[in-house]
């Protein structure tokens, strides 16, 4: 029976121990980065008082930066561990649902699913003879149909692994440019990818868990009748149709399934920073209409913290440092009307 020596396995294996091993290198320029990064964040909001003057907007900018610079910096030292225990429960989601052991769902293991077919189909056609032309040309077709369809399958499964290792290994870099307030989305979306990737992983082993499944009764199937096989061109066509339909399946279903959700998972991060800051903004608003003494600043203070809570992941994108873009704490709407109510007259 041919093999393919663990030769995928061996490959996955070398470049992630390379990625592992160059790791620490990059966690500390990363780290050297956020520093310079964090003094930039700075000078900007101090350019950005002095043109201004405008001290009150000045604190939703200072406590954003300080805050962002906290929470990168804390990710940026556990992206590693964060980042293989998302991508590991994609795995172990993928493991458990298909019941496949972690030894056969490997790159190398689906291609020797393949292998297995095409070995299959080649003892058959020993055992009939070499001597006609036309089943020769046939059946050679048909093995390199098979093996062509899962080592293709095999390598997409490669490509996700090393994309997995690649999102990892590039964290630092991208994590640390999130500390400006024009870049903060970048942390968000570095997260989504590595959340992307789990997905993809984890919906790919069920479509190869699934292959790998049929390719065992399909093999069962030729062994049982491998003495028609080379008499009955059905065989033949069945081993074909079913290598490209399980090739495609691979091919289009996980990446589907992720383009999918991606802009559900990105609107997220969006969306709990919003309801973040709109629900110390609601709390403002209660104290307000109780009554209490000082409500309205109060509630003028909570509405900046619902600013700096979509500052932090988010930025200001109403101009660099973000000074100018929250400006004023002065209440609005209901707050301005109670706030001149409790006025002395």
């Amino acid at each position: 029976m041919p093999t393919d020596g663990n030769l995928l396995n061996s490959v996955l294996q070398a470049f992630t121990t390379q990625l592992q091993a160059w790791y620490p290198l990059v966690l500390l320029y990363g780290v050297r980065l956020l520093g310079v990064l964090a003094f930039v964040q700075l000078a900007f909001i101090a350019v950005d008082l002095a043109a201004t003057h405008d001290a009150s907007g000045i604190v939703d900018s200072i406590t954003a930066a300080v805050i962002r610079l906290g929470l990168v910096y804390v990710i940026l030292n556990h992206a590693q561990d964060w980042g293989e225990a998302v991508i590991n429960t994609g795995l172990a989601v993928g493991q458990a649902v298909s019941g496949q052991s972690p030894k056969v769902l490997t790159p190398s293991g689906v291609f020797q699913m393949g292998l297995n077919m095409a070995g299959t189909l080649l003892g058959a056609k020993a055992k009939g003879g070499w001597l006609n032309p036309i089943e020769d040309a046939e059946m050679f077709f048909t093995v390199i149909v098979v093996v062509l369809a899962w080592a293709a399958a095999a390598f997409i499964y490669l490509g996700t692994l090393l994309e997995a290792a690649w999102v990892i290994f590039v964290g630092p870099i991208l994590i640390c440019f999130s500390a400006l307030s024009s870049t903060a989305p970048m942390l968000v979306r570095w997260a989504t990818s590595v959340l992307g990737i789990a997905l993809k992983t984890a919906v790919l082993i069920l479509v190869l868990a699934i292959g790998m499944g049929l390719a065992q009764d399909w093999g069962n199937q030729l062994n049982s009748n491998a003495a028609s096989i080379m008499t009955n061109l059905w065989w033949l066509v069945l081993s074909i149709v079913q290598s490209i339909l399980f090739f495609y399946f691979v091919l289009k279903v996980p990446g589907a399934i992720v383009t999918l959700v991606a802009g559900t998972m990105f609107s997220f991060g969006e969306a709990f920073a919003s309801a973040v800051g709109g629900a110390v903004s609601a709390a403002g608003l209660a104290a307000a209409g109780a009554g209490v003494s000082g409500a309205s600043s109060v509630a003028s203070g909570a509405g900046g913290l619902g600013q700096v809570s979509q500052l932090i992941l988010f930025g200001d994108n109403g101009g660099s440092g973000g000074g100018a873009g929250a400006s004023s704490n002065a209440p609005t709407g209901p707050l301005a009307a109670n706030a001149a109510a409790q006025r002395p007259s």
